[in-house]
């Protein structure tokens, strides 16, 4: 007799003579084992239509999760005047007070969308690196943008005419040491700032 249909029939002689001990009448049948092949093919129809709820559950939960946050989004909008930011107008008003603030605002925002943490990269290039160890610290220049109020007198000295700007060097900071030091002299500044 194969494995395979002997294990079945233990199975079943095992808890007929436990019935046997407990007293209790049972009938036992063998058949020729068409039947548990066929049953064997059920139990393979379940399993594989149980996974394929299961799959579709996940899905269904998912994309349920999806339309939820999304939901809450619109709705953090609509009800409280929340941006993209999550800050509502009301609060940003009060935040930026005055409208040179207010632009520095679009300013530095307009620059997060144009080049976003991580997207510029910040390896030296061969060039680079030949370059500095050619110039050492005079090869580092900053580079004023059009939209910044600022002006270029040198290679490194920055004149900004009010407001909060930022500028660029052409060189990002190698990353070959933990630290780097660096001096910023401020020439003159405005008698209203502290």
């Amino acid at each position: 007799m194969p494995t395979h249909r002997l294990a079945p029939r233990l199975a079943l002689g095992i808890s007929y003579l436990a019935s046997l001990a407990s007293g209790a009448n049972v009938n036992v049948e063998f058949n020729d084992g068409n039947e548990d092949e066929e049953g064997g093919m059920v139990v393979l129809l379940i399993v594989v239509v149980a996974i394929c709820g299961a799959l579709v559950g996940l899905g269904v939960l998912f994309l349920l999760i999806y339309v939820c946050t999304s939901l809450a989004r619109y709705v953090r909008w609509l009800v409280f005047g929340v941006d993209e930011d999550g800050v509502s107008e009301r609060m940003r008003s009060r935040l930026l007070p005055d409208e040179d603030s207010r632009q520095s605002y679009e300013l530095a925002r307009a620059f997060e969308r144009q080049y976003p943490y991580g997207s510029v990269d910040t390896q030296l290039t061969s060039e680079q690196q030949t370059d500095i160890r050619e110039k050492g610290v005079d090869a580092w220049e900053f580079v004023v943008n059009l939209d910044v109020n600022a002006m270029l007198q040198s290679k490194t000295e920055v004149l900004f005419m009010g407001g909060e700007n930022c500028v660029q060097t052409n060189l990002p900071l190698p990353k070959a040491n933990s630290v780097y030091y660096f001096e910023v002299k401020l020439v003159e500044k405005p008698a209203d700032v502290n």
